[in-house]
């Protein structure tokens, strides 16, 4: 390579574009590699450690030779930058791709990730299962070992890479590489051409070689860098021991009677708004490595009202014995349901894993989002939908705000209807918020409580100050020790809770305002929340979320009517500056999905003026809804992207 071609190769990469279409006239000749396995054999080595070792080839059927440059020579310890050279056609010309940064040991360089050993499993129709055991590949030397055995054109007669003479490299020196037609070539004596087999079942694998796993260089065809060959691993004397848990309790294999105890009787399901989710757990108290070698790992026949939500992950290592998968019950109709659940795997003695599953699908016969079951529980009629209790409660009420200072802190109020206390958890969430990705969360909030006279009756700044144990039992701690909680047990009233930057003006940003139910059992229930806010753009809009919990009917189902309402210019009246204008509302269920959506409450007049609850000012927003058991989010935002302070709130009507 002249001097002359090499400043050229730097012209073109320094000016982008024009100088590369005016210069470089060729077409790039790029290197192809492929990989091999050879000589594979199982073997102990002197430390004891069972391996299965192997030679392996990389081989260039490229256009272009594979050509790495280091950049100057440096001493050991250091490390230098590499560039693959592509070499035009035209013969003069050559382009140079940073292939990255090598480290220097020896005095040589490290090619750190140059390939990948792995040991896979065999799933069905010889399909590739997940990794058993592996081996990373460095290479130190890249050469020209000897030519292919059907070299293609271009192939020189003698090796340029590590050879001897004029127009050749030394090996392993500034500049290393492969030929095209040429393999490189690393021999099972290497003590780099192993995996070992620590915890690895005996059995039949997939042994499979990748070249270049993390794409340092650039080929004409990069999909075909990956070879395997499958190999009977003999000499490891571990063998798996599958076994099923549902609830904690083993399930049989060929269980053919569906118990509730294990989980396998999903029992009665609302067919009409419920499905029920049931997790399993694949257990290995073998010796070695248990694969799960179906396609799908678990297959479910019979009804198809039965479908794997989660399939578990294999292989399952004695030193992590266990995987988890999940199964939905769904049903379509009314009456029983049932199906067979199979795990083929790799243990001898239960290859292949089955146990029966069933449910039942109860009927909500006149479409009032109670079913049958809980109408006969509540003495009312399942045939009429005007008759009818709903007997879910909201056991969560939540709003996300932007809290500033002043009257722009974080306001939510709500209200305990019934005859006796509730206990509640209160928790004013701030810096775990950016786990979920919410950016400019408020790092410190402090959460106050206030009853219907404006006292305050509680206050915490850090959930861990005080009540930490109770707290904890809640199963509801804050994740973060920054955050605010309290416990609190409360008689029927009206309650304001605040949260707000501890200490100084400039703690601001997103925080959550919770309420939770932590005694469902009570006769007194959550009817109302409401969050006042500053609603912005973005993500800085007004969120709340509630939570419909248990009722009376299968599987706990039930509903609970609620009116939601978004409130902006009639906040004025009480003295509010900045209010928002022109409120908009929407509704989401727990999968994100809009339910239904109000700009201007009279869009459904009638029905909610039959609350008593319609908004005072035409503009603001108001949705009724029917919700059944589970997760739903309100959202408020500004029409055309107006912002302003506004209240949104949560009023159970029935």
């Amino acid at each position: 390579m002249s001097s002359l071609k090499y400043r050229v190769s730097i012209l073109v990469l320094g000016f982008v574009g024009l100088l590369s279409a005016t210069i470089v006239s060729g077409t790039p000749l790029l290197p192809d590699i492929i990989m091999d396995i050879q000589d594979i054999q199982q073997t102990t080595l002197s430390n004891g450690q069972k391996v299965i070792r192997f030679s392996t080839n990389t081989v260039n059927l490229g256009a272009g030779p594979l050509e790495l440059h280091a950049t100057n020579a440096q001493p050991d310890g250091s490390s230098q930058n590499v560039y693959q050279w592509i070499y035009d056609s035209d013969g003069v010309n050559h382009t140079e791709h940073f292939a990255g940064t090598f480290a220097v040991v020896g005095g040589r360089l490290r090619f750190l990730d140059s390939a990948d050993y792995f040991l896979k499993e065999v799933t069905a129709g010889n399909g590739v299962g997940g990794i058993v055991a592996a081996n990373q590949k460095v290479s130190y030397c890249i050469v020209d070992s000897f030519k292919y055995t059907t070299p293609p054109p271009g192939t020189p007669l003698s090796a340029v890479y590590g050879g001897s003479g004029p127009g050749t490299y030394p090996p392993c020196g500034q500049v290393m590489g492969i030929s095209v037609g040429w393999v490189d070539s690393y021999p099972y004596t290497f003590s780099t051409q192993t995996i070992p087999l620590a915890g690895v079942s005996d059995g039949i694998y997939w042994l499979e070689n990748t070249g270049d796993p993390v794409g340092r260089l650039q080929e004409s065809d990069e999909s075909n860098n990956t070879t395997r060959v499958q190999v009977t691993i003999n000499t490891t004397g571990l063998s798996p021991e599958i076994d099923l848990l549902g609830n904690g309790q083993s399930i049989p294999n060929n269980d053919a009677t569906p118990s509730t105890s294990d989980g396998t009787d999903f029992g009665g399901v609302d067919v009409a708004t419920d499905t029920l989710t049931r997790t399993f757990t694949i257990q290995n108290t073998g010796t070695g490595s248990l694969s799960l070698t179906g396609v799908p790992k678990v297959q479910i026949t019979g009804s198809s009202d039965f479908t794997v939500t989660l399939q578990p992950v294999s292989p399952v290592n004695i030193d992590n014995p266990t995987t988890t998968f999940q199964i939905r019950f769904a049903p379509s109709g009314v009456g029983n349901r049932t199906a067979t659940v199979t795990i083929s795997n790799n243990d001898a003695n239960e290859a292949s894993y089955q146990f029966a599953i069933q449910g039942n699908g109860v009927p909500d016969t006149d479409g009032d989002k109670e079913d049958d079951i809980s109408e006969a529980i509540s003495g009312t009629d399942p045939n009429d939908p005007n008759s009818v209790v709903r007997t879910a409660k909201q056991i969560n009420i939540s709003a996300r705000v932007n809290v500033l200072t002043g009257d722009n802190v974080g306001i939510g109020g709500f209200i305990i209807t019934g005859q006796g206390q509730k206990k509640v958890l209160l928790r004013g969430i701030g810096p775990s918020l950016s786990n979920s990705g919410v950016p400019n969360v408020m790092q410190d909030p402090v959460l106050e409580l206030h009853d219907h006279t404006g006292a305050i009756i509680a206050f915490n700044n850090d959930w861990q100050d005080s009540q930490k144990t109770e707290i904890q039992n809640t199963g509801l701690a804050p994740s973060n020790s920054k955050e605010a909680a309290m416990v609190q047990t409360l008689s029927p009233g009206a309650y304001t809770a605040i949260v707000k930057g501890n200490g100084n003006t400039n703690n601001t940003g997103v925080a959550l305002v919770e309420v939770y139910d932590v005694d469902p059992g009570s006769s007194s229930i959550l009817t109302n929340i409401s969050t006042r806010g500053l609603v912005g753009l973005g993500d800085n809009v007004m969120i709340g979320g509630q939570i419909v919990g248990r009722g009376l009917g299968a599987n706990n189902a039930g509903s609970v009517k609620v009116l939601l309402r978004a409130i902006g210019p009639s906040l004025s009246a009480f003295g509010i500056s900045g209010t928002l204008q022109d409120p908009m509302l929407e509704l989401h269920d727990g999968n994100g999905a809009l339910v239904t959506s109000n700009d201007d409450w009279k869009e459904h007049q009638s029905e909610i003026e039959g609350t008593g609850l319609a908004p005072n000012d035409d503009r603001e927003s108001a949705i009724l809804a029917i919700l059944t058991k589970g997760n739903y989010t309100a959202i408020v935002r500004g029409k055309n992207n107006t912002t302003g302070v506004a209240l949104i709130e949560a009023y159970k009507v029935q």
